[in-house]
């Protein structure tokens, strides 16, 4: 088997400035695709757990949260119910 390939010089400029470009594309991606995320503090009114008729399958439930400003409902997955539940959240908790 007689393989060629072409034979390419390049210079250390020329790697070096694909090397800063690399990086510069990396760091402009974890730039744009980072999340913001909003922590909001408040005073627990109300927790309502549901579970399924069947006894089986994902808990889901709702938060009312109230802070200075708003009065929210928040919708809660099986994760997050673990977590409220882990963290003893009650009536008249303020959540920081």
């Amino acid at each position: 088997m007689n393989l060629k390939f072409p034979h390419v010089t390049s210079t250390c400029p020329i790697i070096f400035t694909t090397k800063i470009y690399l990086f510069y594309n990396l760091l402009l991606f974890a730039y744009l695709s980072r999340e913001e995320t909003e922590i909001i503090e408040g005073e627990v009114v109300e927790i309502n757990v549901e579970s399924p008729v069947s006894g089986t399958g994902p808990k889901s439930g709702k938060l009312t949260l109230k802070t200075t400003e708003m009065e929210t409902v928040y919708d809660l997955g099986t994760k997050m119910l673990e977590g409220v539940t882990k963290q003893k959240v009650i009536i008249n908790n303020f959540v920081p």
